[in-house]
């Protein structure tokens, strides 16, 4: 399955399932830009009822913004995301008190889909 596709969002959000979200609301929006299918918009949600990727056009209090390549090598997990932002390749906007004190939380969200990395297509 394509990184970011339908079917990728539903197989993460199967194994997402499985976790306990965060007592208070904590919603990430992501824009990519440059995939093989076009840019992609979504939001990671780690609280307070669900664990989960949302592809509707909800808003977050912050937004992560980075290219396809840094999308893929932060999920293939050869690139720490607080790394890219530090280098300047991943740009954050909003309310970025909103996610301080959860890197734990969103590190074990991408940990959690290890699994899938084996069965992703990259481009």
């Amino acid at each position: 399955m394509l990184y970011l596709s339908a079917e990728w969002f539903a197989a993460a959000n199967q194994l997402l399932a499985e976790h306990t979200p965060v007592a208070s609301e904590l919603c990430l929006a992501v824009s990519v830009t440059g995939g093989p299918a076009g840019n992609c918009d979504y939001r990671m949600v780690l609280g307070p009822d669900v664990v989960g990727y949302q592809t509707d056009d909800s808003t977050a209090a912050v937004t992560m913004h980075l290219t396809w390549e840094q999308a893929v090598a932060i999920a293939q997990g050869n690139v720490n995301a607080q790394q890219a932002f530090l280098t300047g390749e991943l740009r954050l906007d909003g309310d970025v008190t909103h996610i301080l004190g959860h890197a734990k939380e969103l590190n074990t969200f991408q940990d959690a889909l290890a699994p899938l990395r084996e069965n992703t297509r990259w481009r």
